[in-house]
């Protein structure tokens, strides 16, 4: 048995199961594998098993078939953890036996379930490091892509030494990596929480608090990877978690490594919404495209809108060169000052972007401070104001005098008689 799941576009996270035959498009009425997606032809591609074997073939779509990031010509036979590009949208092909087969691959750790990944490339899997016994995350790049690119493998060994040095709280710190022939993988610390991608889902700001504590969080975990020479690229709500008090970056590694074939991957690996103006163009990119995209992050936890929006590459560069809507339109709360800090963060010219996270990181937790100061000084006010009015309405109030008054007068002449 195989499956086809939708990686990335409508119904993301929906699987199929596979017969005989196959067909993926928009029209339900023609395709068994439906996809509402409106770069998707109403009979796009078709999938066949021949010989316990799939196969894949384009059915003269408008905006082609792909595999792997290359086109589909002909009929193509699928291997288990081929990506299918569809439109918008990404599938990813699995047979029953992968999880068997990478556990045989993977001898020091032994896996103990597949993490549920909406979005990104390859597998994910908790797994429990036999020779130290504990638990870690595991993510294995897919060996057809591998196949298709072996370039990957040197920029992978490159990204994981330098990822190797990082340690900071607010990051997730990596443990483990190997470059074989057959597959690329490395493995994090496992972390017990949940993303803010289902905060982010509901088009409503976060409360001012809790929007600060994480950028916050998020621009110290920059600070210290811009400190050692590390450039996050794929910064997005899928990528921070959550686990009790602390805000966790993750998902470094990948949009750097994919970064040369990003116009066949972007829309995949990374949030293209997320994406600063160089980083779209496919220009060189540096510590500076982070804050552009943790600006854009900052924005929507604020607000609950995206400043930019978009499926293709090319829809996010058009929207990027209108004004970005004032935050206050969607969140009337905001100080300014946070305000000014956004706006910076998203100048489309880098160098009048803030030069450094830190000092980014450091504002955010001013603001912060201070907001609490108001609100604790505020509430102060207001428990002042209500001991106030609760004395003087009960002692001018008449029953006052009846009920307490004998008790007072009694409480005196106790005193008296104790004085003599």
């Amino acid at each position: 048995m195989a499956i086809l799941r939708i990686e990335k576009g409508p119904g993301a996270g929906n699987t199929f199961f596979l017969k005989e035959k196959e067909f993926i498009g928009r029209d339900a009425a023609q395709a068994s594998i439906h996809i509402p997606d409106n770069k998707v032809s109403s009979c796009h591609a078709l999938v066949l098993k021949r010989n316990e074997s799939y196969y894949l073939e384009d059915q003269n779509s408008k905006n082609h078939t792909f595999i792997n990031g290359r086109p589909v010509e002909s009929k193509v036979r699928l291997e288990s953890g081929d990506y299918i590009n569809v439109g918008s949208t990404w599938l990813c092909f699995e047979e029953e036996e992968e999880v068997e087969r990478i556990a045989k691959e993977l001898k020091t750790y032994e896996v103990i379930q597949q993490l549920k990944k909406i979005g990104g490339i390859g597998h994910h899997y908790k797994v429990r490091q036999t020779k130290l016994d504990r638990i870690v995350a595991l993510q294995l790049l897919p060996p057809n892509i591998i196949k298709a690119h072996p370039d990957l493998k040197k920029k992978f060994r490159l990204q994981a030494k330098s990822l190797a040095k990082l340690n900071h709280e607010n990051v997730a710190i990596i443990l483990d990596f190997e470059a074989k022939e057959s597959h690329l993988y490395y493995t994090t610390e496992y972390v017990e929480g949940e993303t803010i991608s289902s905060m982010v889902e509901k088009d409503q700001p976060l409360e001012l608090d809790q929007a600060l504590e994480i950028g916050m969080g998020v621009a110290y975990g920059l600070a210290h990877a811009h400190s050692q020479g590390v450039i996050h690229q794929d910064i997005n709500p899928n990528n921070i978690v959550l686990s009790g008090e602390r805000v966790i970056l993750t998902g470094f590694g990948l949009g750097a490594i994919f970064s040369d074939i990003q116009e066949r991957f972007s829309s995949l690996v990374g949030n293209i919404e997320y994406f600063s103006p160089e980083k779209l163009s496919g220009r060189d990119v540096d510590y500076r495209s982070d804050i552009y995209s943790f600006g854009i992050l900052l924005y929507k936890l604020l607000t609950g809108h995206a400043p930019f929006v978009g499926e293709t590459i090319d829809e996010i560069v058009e929207s990027q060169l209108h004004d970005i809507p004032a935050l206050t339109n969607f969140n009337t709360n905001i100080p300014a000052e946070v305000e000014k800090l956004v706006y910076q963060c998203l100048e489309r010219g880098k160098e009048a972007r803030p030069q450094d996270v830190a000092a980014v990181a450091n504002t955010l937790e001013n603001i912060l401070y201070k907001h609490r100061a108001i609100s604790l000084a505020q509430y102060e006010d207001i428990y002042t104001s209500l001991w106030k009015y609760a004395v003087t309405k009960t002692f001018y109030h008449p029953l006052f005098t009846v009920l307490v008054g004998p008790l007072i007068a009694g409480l005196l002449l106790l005193l008296i008689h104790l004085s003599k």
